[in-house]
């Protein structure tokens, strides 16, 4: 099994590929269970960036125990930093899963 690191950029390609197609069940499924959904705002921030032409690039991982936090930033088509976003993330028994955008 792949340790946490390896786990949570696999977290954020996964989250990432959802973001570029707008596939808001697929985003579901990275989502911790007992968490309500946040697909208004998953799909808010989807269309933000897919209109923008906009990419995902991961920057760090802090990770304390079961909980982690992931920054990326945005990026635009000439690949210039246009923001930055982070999602919080728990370790649960099916794997890490986000808790928050």
């Amino acid at each position: 099994m792949p340790d946490s690191h390896q786990q949570l950029v696999q977290l954020f390609q996964r989250f990432r590929e959802a973001v570029l197609s707008g596939d808001a069940d697929a985003f579901e499924r990275l989502t911790a269970k007992d968490v309500p959904p946040q697909r208004e705002l998953f799909a808010q921030n989807s269309e933000r960036v897919r209109a923008g032409k906009m990419d995902l690039e991961l920057r760090r991982i802090e990770q304390e125990g079961l909980v982690a936090t992931v920054t990326f930033e945005l990026r635009d088509a000439r690949g210039e930093r246009v923001d930055e976003g982070e999602l919080v993330a728990s370790e649960e028994a099916e794997g890490w899963r986000i808790r928050s955008l």
